[in-house]
């Protein structure tokens, strides 16, 4: 829907901007690797902060689908996130990146992997990864 509204050319320089390589723009399912994916998130919560219309359009983000960082973490702490997966031949993905806002601050969790189906398999992660958060 986004590259449909906006064109290839506005998330080519948003990846840019969040320090990724824009050729991921491309249309289909891109290979990105949980750094890139935590790099975007950044940048999507600098649009979150900054705007009018990215803190409208981060509520959208509160209450996602499946996602196991909300489904883990949501009841302690602000979350912002969003899940994906695909199951098809030669692509399999269960992935979920997002902001979580806790009392010590804010960090990006970015978790890809190729469990598709399976979402709940990334739930005991999301839970260890917040605790070693807690812990620094």
């Amino acid at each position: 829907m986004l590259r449909r509204t906006f064109g290839g050319a506005y998330m080519a320089k948003w990846m840019r901007e969040a320090g990724v390589n824009a050729a991921l723009s491309v249309p289909g399912y891109p290979y990105i690797t949980a750094n890139e994916l935590a790099k975007l998130w950044e940048r999507n919560d600098r649009f979150f902060q900054t705007t009018s219309v990215g803190k409208t359009m981060s509520t959208w983000f509160e209450s996602p689908n499946l996602s196991p960082i909300h489904a883990n973490l949501s009841a302690q702490y602000n979350t912002k996130s969003k899940a994906g997966w695909i199951g098809l031949p030669g692509y399999h993905a269960a992935n979920d990146a997002g902001v979580v806002t806790t009392p010590k601050g804010r960090y990006v969790l970015a978790i890809t992997s190729d469990a598709d189906g399976k979402l709940s398999l990334l739930n005991s992660l999301v839970t260890t990864l917040n605790n070693i958060y807690k812990t620094i």
